[in-house]
């Protein structure tokens, strides 16, 4: 859950999301069975789904109330692609902030450091943010922040992407990269 229950002070400008354990029927889920409300009140959006329909994600229409304590409902009628209803309802609420965050992140560390040698080849790679990054938009084929190879250390042709796993801490400051195979030892890898 995104942002998780009991949250506080939550950006007016933040999407939900919702990720469950299986794939979820795309015909199943609408704004009438996920939804956002404030004072009992159901907020206008749209739903994406992502992660290989495991990710649910509401998009409000407009900018949510500030200050204001928001519930996200999840019904039993959401259904996986075998049609299997969830087990129960799903409910919690966050709480949003008195203004609209227009300060960017920037990356406070990275790890390995730039320019470092002798890197192991199983090395996994860290960023670590100024703030709270939104997990549903770091993923390999949409994350601004993009790892690249290129081989022999000398001349980089262009940007090859690493495939691999990404994984944002509990509290959404840190990005992990653990590839899903050794960095090629003649590899020069880094990130923009």
């Amino acid at each position: 859950m995104n942002p998780p229950d009991g949250a506080f002070g939550v950006h007016v400008s933040s999407s939900v999301s919702v990720t469950l354990n299986k794939a979820i029927d795309p015909a199943s889920i609408t704004t009438e069975n996920f939804r956002l409300s404030a004072a009992d009140t159901n907020l206008a959006g749209t739903i994406s789904l992502s992660g290989g329909n495991t990710i649910a994600t509401f998009n409000p229409d407009a900018l949510l109330p500030p200050t204001t304590q928001i519930t996200v409902h999840v019904d039993q009628t959401v259904r996986d692609l075998s049609g299997n209803g969830l087990i129960e309802s799903f409910t919690s609420t966050f709480t949003t902030g008195s203004t609209l965050d227009n300060v960017r992140p920037f990356v406070v560390s990275v790890n390995p450091v730039a320019n470092q040698t002798a890197v192991p080849v199983n090395t996994e790679i860290t960023i670590v943010f100024s703030e709270p990054m939104d997990p549903t938009t770091l993923h390999a084929t949409t994350t601004p922040v993009q790892f690249y190879t290129c081989i022999w250390n000398v001349f980089c042709p262009g940007y090859q992407p690493v495939v691999g796993a990404y994984s944002l801490s509990a509290d959404g400051l840190t990005l992990t990269l653990t590839p899903a195979a050794p960095w090629s030892p003649t590899a020069r890898t880094g990130s923009r």
